[in-house]
């Protein structure tokens, strides 16, 4: 092979290296942004699960409040004892 063969050669190397800075940067970005978008979908998903959450924890608060309203209509039928550890009345049957 002659040495100009050899010198186009090198020369084409050092192109595509130069080509492939510019490509390494485009996928960085590219990356980057793909990265950026997945945090961005957790970030909703879990303020959707925090506000399902929260939804289900209020409701179960309000049927709470809603039995603790009943709670006089049927004291007289019922003997209320208070355990120790849990200061919400506790109704047994006797």
């Amino acid at each position: 092979m002659g040495k100009g063969k050899e010198k186009d050669r090198e020369r084409g190397k050092e192109k595509r290296k130069a080509g492939d800075g510019e490509e390494e940067e485009r996928r960085r970005r590219k990356k980057k942004k793909k990265k950026k978008k997945k945090e961005e979908e957790e970030r909703r998903r879990r303020k959707k699960k925090e506000e399902r959450r929260k939804k289900k924890k209020e409701e179960r608060r309000k049927k709470k409040e809603e039995e603790f309203k009943t709670l006089p209509e049927i004291l007289h039928l019922v003997p209320i004892y208070f355990h120790s550890k849990n200061p919400t009345p506790q109704i047994f049957t006797l």
